[in-house]
């Protein structure tokens, strides 16, 4: 439905640089990234507002990479949303289908559809001024679309409505995405874009790094920026990579303790087992031994640990588990489920705790804990 084809535009500071990309009819497609990554850029682009320095834009076949944006039949959803103050929700709704000469009659039949699909239909006379955020961005909606361009373009479409209204908005898009209607949607927020997206795509600094659905980008990111924009707390690069005895082990480079840290503690090195090589002492020096599930490639980038996946102990965990270590809390966050805090062990670690877990072991800044966690915990990327 919609091709990017190696678009670019260039400014003093800033280069979108050959952005290619494929969309498909119905889809809801998320560009997920950083402030100033250039997001925003690739819709004005798409929707004509910014021309292209090179690279074709193709949608529906037609090659609309010139054309000016009243020709290119799509919806955009500004993140201002532009409604006109001086003109009541039906005559906002309405605005779009004069501009298109639309019939009277016609005009009204679809100004009544869409305020009953975004279930505005009681606001059809008031004054915008008169509106709540999450009202405005619904007859915003229902202005882009009236007009049934089969392409909706969203900017940052939860920044200006309260959190408790975020929630009616999101099942609101789905209902759009639901009629077939392809949506592009920009945020810098990932918990947004696993919610509402088939596909995403993670941007930063005018270059797609990685398309996919999220499975795909949360569990196999191309490399660090994406690995941590996408969620991932504990992302290691690798550094060096061992076997011994089948087993297989990644060395990730030790850091110091923080400074600010409230307790410094003389930590065990890892593990119930250790490669058998005649270096390990020396390497222990430098080194956090990490045992990873069986290597298929070697053109590994590091591993992602996760944090839901690690054991947390008052006392040394014996188990299964061949990752063990001994640590101090450094740092401690709460979260809607519990806690999320930060086990210093050579490396900091994030581990994640219930509140109930939290509270029994009385979980405190300086604690001394012991961590434990499988091989199959550690994803290799």
């Amino acid at each position: 439905m919609l091709k990017l084809d190696k678009i670019s535009v260039s400014f003093p500071d800033f280069k979108l640089n050959e952005v290619s990309l494929n969309i498909q009819k119905g889809e809801y497609h998320v560009l997920l990234g950083p402030s100033g990554s250039g997001k925003t850029l690739i819709l004005n682009c798409i929707a004509g507002f910014q021309k292209t320095d090179s690279g074709k834009i193709i949608y529906n076949d037609i090659n609309i990479t010139d054309l000016p944006p009243n020709k290119r039949n799509i919806s955009f959803l500004f993140q201002e949303l532009a409604l006109f103050p001086h003109l009541n929700v039906k005559q906002n709704i309405e605005y779009p289908l004069k501009v298109k000469r639309i019939k009277k009659q016609e005009r009204i039949r679809l100004i009544d559809e869409y305020l009953d699909f975004t279930e505005i239909s009681n606001l059809k006379c008031r004054n915008i001024d008169k509106l709540s955020g999450g009202e405005k961005q619904r007859v915003a909606l229902a202005r882009n679309l009236v007009t049934k361009t089969g392409l909706l373009l969203l900017d940052e479409p939860f920044s200006a409505i309260d959190s408790q209204l975020i929630v009616s908005l999101k099942k609101l898009l789905k209902k759009i995405s639901a009629q077939g209607i392809t949506i592009i949607h920009v945020t810098h927020n990932f918990e947004e874009a696993v919610n509402m997206a088939n596909k995403i795509s993670v941007i930063d600094n005018g270059k797609i790094l990685q398309s996919g659905n999220m499975e795909n980008i949360f569990n196999s990111p191309k490399n660090k920026f994406i690995a941590m924009f996408s969620g991932n707390k504990n992302y290691f690069s690798s550094d060096k990579l061992i076997n011994s005895k089948n087993h297989n082990y990644m060395l990730i480079n030790k850091v110091s303790q923080k400074n600010d840290s409230p307790k410094t503690i003389k930590l065990q090195s890892n593990n119930l087992s250790l490669p058998e090589i005649p270096e390990i002492e020396e390497l222990k020096k430098d080194y956090v031994f990490i045992e990873i599930s069986e290597i298929n490639s070697e053109n590994i980038i590091g591993i992602i640990i996760d944090n839901n996946n690690i054991l947390i102990s008052e006392n040394r965990i014996i188990s299964s588990a061949r990752n063990n270590f001994e640590g101090v809390v450094n740092n401690i966050f709460p979260t809607k489920s519990g806690y999320d805090i930060e086990v210093y062990c050579g490396i900091n670690l994030w581990v994640s705790m219930t509140k109930h877990s939290f509270e029994e072991m009385e979980i405190k800044s300086g604690k001394k804990i012991f961590l434990s966690f499988k091989a199959s915990a550690v994803k290799v990327i």
